[in-house]
């Protein structure tokens, strides 16, 4: 059974688009070949104007750390560093200067109301101040592609809405591209268009 069949979507810069479907449905399956993560056996994938189905391991890695912003459902983040730190690896991975991963943090924590809590482990935070430290991270690097998998599916709808208004207000104020998938049509208004995936193909695109 494929994944994804005959899917074709087109995401413009500066556009915050929801993809909503059932469970199986394919849309975690499409974040991961967006991000490289996993390689399409037919068609091709661009961002930015490059091909990332046919980059090696390697250079999707290099290319997902410098340009693509992934935020988890479930945070991902490491409990032995604080949230500055766990905010900051990436460009520590990049071989940025300490003076520039700092000023970069600051400023991706500031995004998001975080700044205060930057020397917290994640066991000291809320499951919304996590999720808001997962999206700095993807912040961090200014990446011009964030892909969100079910980033409220954990949350209550307060903490939900708060983590929704950030990612509106990087696309508005910072021009960045969203692509969320959701379960929740709460959540997939606040994008510009929803599109609607299942069994691996889009069905119906519905705007704002």
């Amino acid at each position: 059974m494929q994944a994804l069949a005959a899917a074709s979507l087109t995401v413009a810069n500066g556009e915050f688009v929801s993809v909503m479907g059932p469970s199986g449905s394919g849309k975690s399956t499409l974040l991961g070949l967006i991000a490289g993560l996993d390689v399409p056996s037919s068609g091709s994938i661009h961002v930015r104007g490059r091909c990332v189905s046919s980059m090696s391991d390697d250079e999707a890695t290099v290319f997902r750390r410098q340009h693509v912003g992934f935020v988890f459902q479930r945070f991902s983040l490491l409990p032995d560093l604080t949230i500055e730190e766990n905010v900051g690896a990436a460009l520590m991975l990049d071989g940025r200067g300490d003076a520039e991963i700092q000023a970069c943090v600051e400023e991706a924590l500031r995004q998001v109301a975080l700044w205060e809590r930057r020397r917290h482990l994640p066991a000291e935070v809320s499951g919304g101040e996590l999720q808001r430290a997962a999206i700095a991270r993807a912040l961090v690097a200014e990446p011009a592609v964030i892909l969100a998998d079910e980033p409220t599916g954990n949350l209550d709808s307060a903490t939900g809405e708060r983590v929704l208004l950030d990612m509106r207000r990087t696309v508005d104020e910072y021009g960045r591209t969203i692509l969320l998938v959701t379960h929740d049509p709460i959540a997939a208004a606040y994008a510009d268009r929803t599109v609607h995936l299942r069994d691996g193909t889009f069905q119906r695109s519905s705007g704002r």
